[in-house]
């Protein structure tokens, strides 16, 4: 066992020989030790702490963690590892904990070879992650994941059963397309916002969401058609503010409510179909407003 803070903040260690016999590292066991360039897990190793390696600025190898039975890399383990750029992952790994990567340099990682169930909030914001295949047994993804991320696309995200997309899940990325799982319900605040290479949301229609809400799709320049599900019943406000490229969208008859400033700024919205044979009871202050097409 490496105890907690064991070595933080030392900030002239530049590596690490370990036993085979060490089965956990503590919560900041290498926190903040800037020189520390490489990490060998031993293959006794059962769990890492929160933060253990957090700040480690110039850590850029850490290998045969896919030899462990680690199930979770805990909250900001390795969060601010900024030359960090590829991880081999354990197959018996559930979660991936809040800031586990954030600020990273993470730009390859095999989640498709892991039982992952759940990526917690902020787990590959700012990463220069391009692209990730996420397995099917994937149910939860916290707030701003991959905020502020080089994201373009997630493959296999529709084999999933996540069920929520919470707050800032990939604002502001750069996202190009995505397809949603049958099982999604709700799609929260900004979710996509000032995604502005955003294309395509496939699925949509074809998910259970009830609720899209406010300024969730709000500055997604690029995207051009929308096709709601039966089940929606709630469009927030400004949930398509800004959207200039978009030119259709396609209603469905459950829908009640559509909130201010909903479409605001969609310039190029010259197609309104099924809005006739909807229940919308609500048309919030400047829905359609500059919608000039």
């Amino acid at each position: 066992k490496i105890g907690k803070n064991a070595f933080a903040n030392c900030l002239g260690l530049v590596g690490i020989s370990m036993s085979d016999f060490v089965t956990s590292i503590g919560e900041n066991a290498f926190k903040s030790d800037s020189a520390l360039a490489t990490f060998r897990a031993p293959t006794s190793l059962q769990s890492l702490g929160k933060a253990a390696f957090s700040g480690c600025e110039a850590l850029s190898k850490v290998k045969n963690l896919d030899a462990t039975d680690i199930a979770e890399i805990p909250n900001d383990c390795f969060g601010a590892c900024s030359k960090l750029e590829e991880v081999i992952l354990p197959a018996n790994l559930v979660r991936i904990g809040d800031s586990a990567f954030a600020g990273s340099g993470i730009k390859i990682i095999n989640l498709e070879d892991t039982k992952l169930e759940e990526l917690g909030a902020s787990a590959f914001n700012g990463c220069s992650l391009t692209q990730v295949t996420v397995p099917s047994t994937l149910k939860i993804v916290g707030q701003a994941a991959f905020m502020s991320s080089g994201i373009t696309e997630v493959k296999n995200f529709a084999g999933t059963s996540v069920s929520r997309l919470e707050k800032w899940t990939f604002w502001y990325s750069s996202l190009i397309q995505i397809e949603l799982p049958e099982t999604l319900e709700i799609i929260d605040e900004q979710v996509f916002a000032s995604c502005s290479e955003l294309t395509r949301v496939g699925g949509l229609q074809s998910t259970k969401v009830t609720s899209i809400a406010g300024g969730a799709f709000s500055g997604c320049t690029k995207l051009t058609n929308v096709i709601f599900p039966q089940t929606l019943l709630t469009l927030g406000d400004g949930a398509f503010w800004g959207c200039s490229a978009l030119t259709s969208v396609t209603f469905k008859s459950k829908l009640a409510t559509i909130g201010a400033n909903a479409f605001e700024g969609c310039s190029s919205l010259s197609q309104l179909t099924g809005l006739d044979n909807t229940v919308v009871a609500s048309i919030g202050d400047g829905a359609f407003k500059d919608c000039s097409s």
